[in-house]
């Protein structure tokens, strides 16, 4: 529906998209078409609205926030863009050692 980047001074990337998205919560959501979700139960998915950040030393954060709605225009949108670009700057998330710590859950370490 919706995306905008930015290079940012450092050279990091910033992406702010706004879209349908199926399953939140689920095991497998997908990004849907507007031509998907006009006329459907909007029980049935939610609008996402995702500030990334993909800096050059290999770090990506995301903030994300998930609602209902029938459109975009009209959905319960909480959390302003800023407060949600805010969050995937937070040089404390951005550090390499934060990004690169090992995860045993994922990586056995």
């Amino acid at each position: 529906m919706e995306c905008t980047e930015t290079t940012l001074a450092d050279g990091s990337l910033l992406t702010v998209s706004v879209g349908p998205i199926s399953q939140v919560g689920g095991d497998a959501p997908r990004l849907l078409t507007t031509d998907e979700v006009e006329g459907r139960d909007p029980g049935t998915f939610a609008w996402s609205r995702v500030v990334a950040v993909d800096s050059i030393g290999n770090v990506s954060t995301r903030a994300s926030e998930y609602v209902r709605g029938d459109d975009v225009e009209t959905a319960d949108w909480k959390v302003p863009v800023a407060a949600l670009r805010a969050l995937a700057l937070d040089p404390t998330l951005l550090a390499a050692d934060v990004a690169h710590e090992p995860m045993p859950l994922y990586t056995g370490e």
